[in-house]
């Protein structure tokens, strides 16, 4: 099948502006940033931007093939879940330094039966630096689904410049996300998102691949499943 019959599909076609219009929007951010330090720092601030930014796209374009070849997918799932617990450990330290509040707060599971079971929800919180001139609080999100948030106020004040320092900036790890309580269907596969292929056969197996993964989430946490939301 050609590229472009391909993109005759509705469903890839649909899947594939999404991707680009996602691309777009991190290349924009990364402009933003480096302009940012360009005008706080000069240009030598700018170039390092640029050139941390790109570090981890080189590395997994010229070594991500190569790994996925040579390990077991239970083995890179381990080395993904290894990264993860750093990045999250230089989350917490990064916000320490920059002075930021951390918590978790306890909520109702269901906000229509407040006295009802809980969860828990991690939050951080990065202090306005102009108290005379502070207008509020930035409640910040990722989006997602699934996308932990507590260390975005560090980039948000980063490219807010100068405004930044009069709003409260807010982080957040949704429900069952990052450092709030969390949940594990006990999933065989680190991500959810997969190709449907094309033809229907793939599509079946997709099918029923997405099926099980929904069941394995009933089985053991149906009792939540109804609150997984931000």
């Amino acid at each position: 099948m050609s590229y472009v019959s391909l993109l005759r599909q509705r469903p890839v076609l649909v899947l594939w502006l999404a991707e680009t219009l996602s691309v777009f929007g991190d290349r924009f951010f990364t402009l933003a940033l480096a302009w940012t330090a360009w005008q706080r720092s000069g240009a030598v601030a700018m170039g390092l931007v640029v050139v941390v930014e790109s570090v981890p796209h080189l590395l997994i374009g010229v070594f991500g093939r190569k790994l996925v070849a040579r390990f077991a997918s239970f083995r890179a799932l381990a080395a993904v879940e290894a990264v993860q617990v750093v990045i999250v450990g230089a989350t917490g330290t990064a916000l320490d330094r920059a002075g930021a509040h951390c918590t978790r707060i306890t909520v109702p599971l269901d906000y229509s039966r407040p006295t009802g079971p809980t969860t828990r929800i991690a939050l951080s919180r990065l202090p306005a630096s102009d108290r005379a001139h502070r207008i509020g609080t930035l409640v910040l999100n990722h989006g997602g689904p699934a996308e932990p948030t507590l260390g975005m106020p560090l980039e948000t004040r980063a490219y807010m410049g100068k405004v930044a320092a009069r709003y409260d900036l807010v982080g957040i790890d949704p429900r069952f996300v990052g450092r709030s309580t969390q949940i594990d269907c006990g999933w065989p596969t680190g991500i959810w998102i997969r190709s449907a292929g094309t033809g229907r056969a793939a599509f079946d197996r997709q099918v029923a691949f997405q099926r099980e993964l929904a069941a394995g989430c009933v089985r053991r946490h149906g009792d939540v499943l109804p609150y997984c939301r931000t």
